[in-house]
């Protein structure tokens, strides 16, 4: 006889499953699926089409996987369904006609659209071992050169896909950031050669070959991927560092945007973080950054405060940068998190959203720069101030959801380390609050 399985822990199966399959993963899992399936018809001869035009297939694959991870078409991607959805409101704030079910979708894919990335990743490489199988069996159409460039491509995209899992990831960011970005760069340009040496030769009508697309999707993929770096440039910075330690404030020059995030570094190719960029208006002509000094690249800026970075020009935005698409909303964040919100209240009178900030002694721990840009930017009866040195340890969840109903808004945008991110952003849907945060998947 087979055991009953409760209804209250089906409920909880099914929710804990719910949680688990992210937008992210759904769009990995459709985009695999769907080129395994016209790998599969091709193979069979059921579309041959597909068979002939395989390498098109990793082409193709390759160039969006670029794109999904370019800071450009980033910037383009949100800005255009950011402006569609408030088009027409006064100081492009909330909406005129998009439900907030919509406007839920296209933040959760704005969050998650990097499962694109992932996807088409993995399916460039199902795409190259497929291609690799035909340069091993046909002996008279591919000439070696052919050959060894085919699977060293393979090889690198192997070496590539490998180092971007979770564990690797996570466990050896700066070895994950060096191998993904040298092996990627090294795929593009073996994946030119190999192009070119596939469809070109002495025999060729190199004319007919320079008017097709997947050269030229190469080439843009080429492209997309040195513009940043084109950018890059070092800047003066002032280093202020409060008496606690924890934390630096980075100033830069130039006016930054609301919701966009800026890389640092201390080298053209060493190691680039990312932090939440935020300025008083434009009429101050710089921004800031708030770095917590938790790993060896944020220590040493408290350590040894720098007086210039390398940074890119091009800002690109994150999930804050949605805020425009709502009425109202809380954003709750705890310690330097607050780096990524404090853009959401640089101009007063501007801001649709409360905030609620959970740390200890600000202004000996984060500095009295901070708290005094803060409380000029927010309005009093929109900033909550949590201090745990006084108050205890709070229910995050329960703050969020209370001040969520308080004022009836119509979303959480939250922010703290990733365990507490994924707790709040949880603990409120499980409420019926759409809420969301930062999904750490780069």
């Amino acid at each position: 006889m087979s055991a009953v399985i409760p209804k209250s822990k089906q409920a909880c199966l099914f929710s804990s499953f719910s949680a688990w399959l992210t937008l992210y993963r759904q769009l990995f899992v459709w985009i695999v699926a769907f080129n395994v399936t016209a790998l599969v018809l091709g193979a069979t001869g059921v579309w041959g089409w597909a068979s002939r035009h395989r390498v098109q297939f990793a082409v193709t694959n390759t160039l969006i996987t670029v794109l999904t991870r370019n800071e450009v078409c980033s910037r383009i991607l949100y800005m255009v369904l950011v402006k569609l959805v408030t088009v027409g409101t006064p100081e492009g704030l909330g909406t005129l006609w998009a439900p907030c079910w919509l406007r839920n979708l296209l933040t959760s894919f704005l969050l998650h659209f990097g499962g694109i990335h992932s996807g088409c990743g993995i399916s460039s490489l199902i795409w190259l071992v497929y291609s690799a199988v035909h340069l091993a069996s046909d002996h008279v159409l591919f000439t070696v050169w052919v050959k060894i460039f085919g699977y060293a491509l393979m090889a690198l995209v192997v070496l590539s896909c490998v180092s971007a899992t979770p564990v690797l990831r996570f466990r050896y960011h700066n070895l994950f950031e060096h191998t993904h970005r040298y092996l990627g760069w090294s795929s593009l340009a073996v994946m030119l050669i190999f192009i070119i040496l596939l469809y070109g030769g002495p025999t060729y009508d190199w004319r007919s070959f320079l008017s097709t697309y997947w050269l030229w999707l190469n080439v843009v993929a080429v492209v997309l991927v040195a513009l940043p770096w084109c950018c890059v440039a070092p800047v003066t910075v002032v280093s202020e560092v409060p008496a606690s330690k924890r934390i630096t404030l980075l100033k830069f020059p130039g006016y930054v945007r609301t919701g966009l995030y800026g890389r640092i570094s201390r080298g053209f190719l060493t190691e680039w973080h990312v932090f939440g960029c935020f300025s008083q208006g434009p009429q101050e002509g710089c921004h800031y950054m708030i770095c917590s000094a938790v790993g060896g690249f944020t220590k040493a800026l408290v350590e040894q405060p720098p007086e210039q970075l390398y940074t890119r020009l091009i800002k690109f935005p994150g999930f804050s940068y949605c805020h425009r698409m709502y009425h109202s909303g809380v954003a709750i964040c705890t310690g330097a998190a607050i780096g990524v919100f404090i853009s959401l209240f640089s101009n007063k009178g501007l801001t649709n959203f409360s905030l609620i900030w959970v740390g200890s002694k600000f202004e000996e721990t984060y500095g009295s720069a901070v708290v005094t840009m803060l409380r000029q930017g927010c309005p009093e009866d929109k900033l909550t101030l949590y201090d745990t040195s006084v108050q205890g340890r709070p229910d995050l969840v329960s703050l969020a959801a209370e001040a969520y109903h308080q004022q009836k808004a119509e979303v959480v945008f939250c922010v703290s380390n990733l365990i507490g991110t994924l707790s709040i952003v949880e603990g409120c849907r499980r409420q019926g609050i759409p809420a969301f945060g930062p999904i750490w998947d780069a």
